[in-house]
């Protein structure tokens, strides 16, 4: 029998020692997949134990040898350089976390930092705020990941709130009294309290957590009217033309939305307690008395949210009507070659300053606008207004204009008017009573086919600059989209990725390492 070489025999011993810890390795993985109570796992790592044991024993000059060598040496030097910082990188770690309870956010879609609205919300606290999270304390449950998502989300709460809001999970099944007094029927209940008001929700997300600040922190919930007879777009439809998110939303932020028909109120009169009226896409005209009860209205410091849509000829009472208040609609069609989203007639606006685009000019958020009109300051703004540009198109005078042909193609002809071209404007009244009218050239931006595209926010920007909740003027919370190349569909494909991924390919680099290092030795 060929006797094998000596440079290769103290090669035997470390390789069995390192498969030997991988199938040790290997085993705590398929525990953590397979769960307990499989004996799979156990036979991997008892096989893995025996072959360390095996190699130890069948080994004892090898190892002796390698351990008083030069290269054991350096080797033990450097296990102990890497064991040292990596200790001190710990230390530092939980004195930083336990003293200082700061944290960076190096994630793209900032998953671990709260929105300019959480933190607007948090600012403006007046009282402490105490959450009680009732959650499962079984990591085996599948529900245990909404506890550790609540655990961080209320951490960043807590932390951007300077002590004004204070938390702690419980266990409804170890805590029964607890979960008694507070009405728990099922895990997964958030409870915010400040005094004696309580608000509650079983969503983990910052949003359904903000929203459940607001309501908790707000005296009294305000009423937004949304009017119909006019062949508006409704709050109860939930297909693509309708505004059914637009109402979830503002609900959301305890807001009170109700339907009103104008013609049917006697008098005709916009009610008292309307803390704002939204006119969301009217193709009927308005009568006298419909104007003249929006009129009435803002003579007394009302809030109107005007969204039309081209061809606008049937609204000539209510286009009259709007010069009274600095604001000229065209009958037109805005065109934006250089801007736009799958055709020119969906311009991508750009924001002009002003509190309501504040922070979509500061975030670089754009919103596209379906089919819309020009919407401007008229040239001569009455005494009192101030009349502003919210949206435009480019500056280009060639690429950028409002089409007056609506029946043909669009092409610049001498007729149309070049751009820049405005389609959306804010109007404040400067001396008492403060009335205040957004009017925009299109209503499809907050409809629940454009919602999600950054026209709700925009819509609740809007109502929140009416009514004058200043602090809930941004951009609202986003729940972190999962990136996932293909869902895992067994256990067994979920096994094959982690062996591949923690085992066989660490240790295949391992092995290569160890070949060169026998080779150059």
């Amino acid at each position: 029998m060929r006797r094998v070489p000596q440079g290769q025999r103290e090669l035997i011993p470390v390789a069995g020692a390192i498969v030997a810890l991988g199938l040790i390795f290997l085993g705590w993985i398929l525990r953590l997949g397979m769960g307990p109570g499989r004996w799979a796992p156990w036979a991997v790592a008892l096989l893995g134990l025996l072959m360390g044991m095996a190699t130890v024993l069948g080994y004892r000059q090898e190892w002796k040898r390698l351990l008083r060598s030069r290269q054991a040496g350096f080797g033990a030097v450097t296990a102990l350089s890497v064991v040292l910082v990596l200790g001190i990188f710990g230390v530092v770690n939980v004195l930083a976390a336990r003293h200082l309870d700061v944290q960076y956010d190096l994630t793209q879609e900032k998953f671990f930092s709260l929105s300019e609205q959480t933190e607007r919300v948090l600012a403006a606290l007046n009282e402490p705020v105490h959450v009680i999270g009732f959650f499962t304390s079984d990591p085996s449950d599948v529900r245990h990941h909404d506890r550790m998502r609540a655990e961080q989300l209320l951490t960043l709460y807590r932390r951007t709130s300077r002590g004004r809001i204070t938390f702690e999970l419980v266990d409804p099944y170890l805590k029964p009294q607890l979960a008694q007094q507070y009405g728990v029927q099922y895990e997964n209940l958030v409870v915010f309290q400040a005094g004696e008001r309580r608000e509650t929700t079983t969503n983990v997300s910052e949003t359904d957590f903000t929203a459940a600040l607001v309501r908790l922190t707000r005296a009294e919930p305000m009423v937004v009217y949304f009017l119909v007879g006019h062949d508006e777009r409704l709050i109860s439809d939930y297909s693509d033309p309708g505004y059914r998110e637009a109402a979830d939303a503002l609900e959301r932020l305890n807001y009170v939305v109700q339907e009103l028909a104008l013609r049917e109120q006697n008098p005709v009169r916009v009610p008292e307690d309307a803390a704002a009226v939204v006119v969301a896409g009217p193709r009927l005209p308005f009568d006298a008395s419909e104007l003249a009860a929006l009129e009435a209205y803002l003579r007394r410091g009302g809030r109107l949210l005007l969204l039309l849509d081209p061809p606008t000829d049937a609204q000539e009472n209510l286009i009259r009507w709007l010069r009274r208040w600095g604001v000229q609609v065209g009958n037109d069609v805005v065109i934006d070659l250089l801007g736009y989203v799958q055709e020119p007639t969906i311009p991508v606006g750009q924001f002009l300053p002003h509190q309501i685009t504040e922070s979509f000019l500061r975030l670089r958020r754009s919103v596209p606008f379906r089919f819309t009109c020009s919407v401007e300051p008229v040239e001569s703004v009455p005494k009192g207004l101030r009349v502003e540009r919210l949206v435009q198109t480019n500056e280009s005078q060639v690429a950028a204009w409002a089409e007056t042909n609506l029946n043909a193609p669009p092409r610049l002809d001498p007729a149309d008017r070049p751009g820049p071209i405005a389609f959306g404007v804010a109007v404040l009244q400067e001396s008492d009573p403060g009335a205040r009218l957004v009017v925009l050239g299109d209503s499809d931006f907050a409809s629940n086919a454009f919602y999600r595209f950054g026209g709700g926010d925009f819509f609740v920007n809007i109502v929140n600059w009416l009514t004058l909740q200043e602090e809930l003027i941004a951009i609202p919370p986003k729940d972190p989209s999962e990136r996932v190349l293909r869902p895992v569909a067994s256990r067994g494909e979920a096994l094959t990725v982690i062996g591949v991924t923690m085992f066989f390919m660490p240790l295949v680099f391992t092995l290569i390492g160890l070949a060169v290092w026998w080779r150059r030795r």
